[in-house]
């Protein structure tokens, strides 16, 4: 079965290197640039069986809270991997993380945990 990941990340050169790196493990992969442009699209399609979002974005009103917040509005059961350039989330947390994220990965991340991640938990939840 075909798994379709949802990516958002600001940054062009890891958001190509995630996607053709997650293509090439298997995974239809649908990228955005801004948080902005991944709503619209949740918007008109929730079609996606995981998100990858990066924990910061450049010039968005959007932050990842909101983000998660809009992607388990439409897709509940989507696990979410957040990518950041911070060692853990404990600040977020004390600032109003919301639930929901299956793992927080530091950048750099090897780009195989990403869909070995993934793999662990839809076989646990097929």
């Amino acid at each position: 079965m075909l798994r379709k990941i949802l990516l958002v990340e600001d940054d062009a050169i890891l958001r190509r290197f995630l996607k053709n790196a997650l293509c090439d493990q298997g995974y239809s992969v649908k990228s955005f640039a801004s948080p902005h442009e991944a709503h619209k699209y949740m918007d008109e399609s929730a079609d996606y069986d995981a998100a990858i979002f990066d924990a910061k974005y450049e010039n968005e009103d959007y932050s990842v809270f909101n983000l998660i917040t809009i992607s388990k509005g439409y897709n509940p059961s989507a696990p979410i991997i957040v990518l950041s350039g911070y060692d853990s989330p404990e600040s977020l947390l004390k600032s109003g993380w919301v639930p929901g994220i299956l793992k927080w990965m530091v950048k750099p991340v090897g780009i195989e945990e990403i869909p070995k991640t993934f793999d662990d938990y839809f076989k646990l939840n097929e």
